[in-house]
């Protein structure tokens, strides 16, 4: 069975109307020989030539180079940098994943039916952390404890901002307190100046 068959059956598209028709890949996958099949089976191809610098297009004969041009053309398009731009977002970013953060960039098991169950333990982890990030908006532990941290940190500011308010207001009210209480402070002064000068005269008999 075919890549298209299969791709056929599995998107419900026997007839192969829309399966197939464009194909995008990294630059390492270009290959002259290759595109140039793809192309005569009508498929579009958005891969990028590795070697478009250094390639000179008008020394090769006329069907490499309609083959080049074709291949060059759909890859500056809007449509073949969006489909690069997704391909970036899905693919590469499940290899970063599941390679690097995964730990399967090497492997220290022996046998294939290890090595398969290990990686498959990794795709399903990636998977759920998908899955988590639809339903939750957090895939790892750490973007959980991020949000909690943002989720604190707004609480705390609103708080800041509550204290803030209430000081400009109830600064007027402390100053008029702390005016009055001075005034009370100054008259018990006097008062209390005024009975040791009248205890003092009467201890003297003046």
């Amino acid at each position: 069975m075919s890549t298209s068959e299969i791709l056929g059956s599995i998107c419900d598209d026997p007839d192969q109307e829309k399966v197939l028709r464009s194909l995008t890949a990294d630059e390492g996958y270009f290959g002259v020989d290759e595109v140039c099949c793809l192309q005569e089976e009508q498929v579009r191809v958005v891969i990028g030539d590795p070697h478009a610098a250094r390639r000179n297009i008008k020394k090769q004969d006329k069907v490499i180079r309609s083959v080049l041009s074709k291949a060059r053309r759909a890859v500056r398009s809007k449509s073949g940098k969006a489909l690069l731009r997704k391909r970036g977002e899905h693919l590469e970013r499940s290899f970063c994943h599941v390679l690097d953060h995964g730990g399967l960039r090497r492997a220290t098991l022996r046998g294939e039916e290890n090595l398969t169950k290990r990686q498959l333990g990794a795709a399903l982890t990636y998977n759920l952390s998908l899955l988590m990030r639809h339903l939750t908006g957090t895939g790892t532990p750490k973007q959980w404890l991020a949000g909690v941290g943002r989720l604190l940190a707004g609480i705390f500011s609103r708080l800041r901002a509550i204290i803030t308010i209430w000081r400009a207001r109830i600064g007027p009210l402390d100053r008029t307190m702390n005016h009055w209480f001075s005034k009370c402070l100054e008259m018990r002064k006097s008062h209390t100046n005024l009975l040791q000068l009248k205890l003092s005269r009467f201890s003297t008999g003046c």
